[in-house]
């Protein structure tokens, strides 16, 4: 997510960078600085909930939990929350979702991170994410989301992967909570799960990058939003209509990213709705296609890499 100003935050996807502060969750969550928020501001910030700057973000330790029934210092931390629109060049380019007549409570996902962008600007803010999420009431930027991203220009032109959850649709409440990011390489396997806890008091949001072991794991109790639409996404920000800004292979003209040994509330070949946003939009149209493998259920998410 490495953005300038004027970039706004939309849901899942969706990224806080390396210099946000670390924000214990104890008897109070406590407010980043000014000075600390305005820098945070000027590099970027996640996307998925709607148009919000990083002022709106709370960071975690990795493996803390956030208890979304706190009040006093979440009114603090959400006063300061500036809240602007989503840019015409922030959109889902791909995607697949399913809708529940039950609640969710739990869905897993791997995949294999692709390789870097064949074209990567020094002085232009390019940002890629990819995730699998749990949606609160519809699967469209500025619902509520758990989502543990893959996400590219947050930082810098490299990888990483980080857990969150975004909900906007309560103003005493900071719109983002999160937890530090991993690293992660090209050819490197991520294992992600959202899941709630048995007794229905907390959510795990957590990703697992098994080339270093590492993780990036939030959980939040006592939250009052439910789930009912999963999705697998590929989000985009400022691509100018330029494909060789997407993921690219050496000789091919298309790439993809897969989603496998997918489970929705343990159902292991969900019933996915596929849709390509970009079709004719000159910001995004790099041939953006989803499709669904029949015989195990693996979803791939594919693009052109030449304009």
């Amino acid at each position: 997510m490495a953005l300038q100003v004027a970039l706004f935050i939309s849901g899942a996807h969706a990224a806080c960078l390396q210099l946000q502060r670390r924000t214990l969750v104890s008897a109070a969550l406590a407010l980043p600085s000014r000075a600390l928020a305005e820098q945070q501001e000027s590099r970027g910030g996640h996307s998925d909930a709607a148009g919000l700057t990083t002022r709106c973000i709370t960071v975690i330790p990795n493996r803390e939990t956030y208890d979304a029934s706190s009040t006093e210092a979440s009114r603090e931390i959400a006063s300061s929350c500036r809240r602007g629109g989503v840019g015409e060049g922030h959109v889902y380019a791909a995607d697949v979702s399913l809708q529940s007549s039950t609640l969710l409570t739990s869905l897993t996902a791997d995949f294999i991170v692709p390789p870097l962008p064949k074209r990567r600007p020094l002085f232009d803010s390019q940002i890629l994410y990819f995730w699998p999420g749990l949606k609160s009431k519809a699967p469209e930027m500025g619902s509520p989301v758990l989502q543990p991203v893959l996400q590219y220009g947050v930082g810098g032109p490299r990888w990483s992967v980080q857990s969150w959850s975004v909900d906007a649709s309560d103003p005493n409440k900071p719109v983002a909570v999160t937890v530090p990011a991993i690293d992660a390489q090209p050819g490197d396997r991520i294992t992600s799960f959202i899941r709630l806890s048995d007794d229905g008091s907390t959510w795990t949001v957590s990703a697992t990058n098994t080339a270093s072991g590492e993780d990036s794991t939030l959980h939040v109790a006592r939250s009052r939003t439910s789930y009912d639409h999963a999705v697998l996404v590929n989000e985009i920000v400022n691509m100018k209509g330029e494909c060789e800004r997407m993921p690219a292979y050496a000789v091919l003209e298309r790439a993809s990213l897969t989603f496998t040994n997918l489970a929705v509330n343990g159902k292991h070949v969900p019933e996915w709705r596929p849709r390509a946003r970009c079709a004719g939009n000159p910001l995004c149209d790099c041939g953006n296609a989803a499709s669904i493998r029949e015989n195990d259920g693996a979803v791939t998410l594919s693009w052109r890499v030449q304009t």
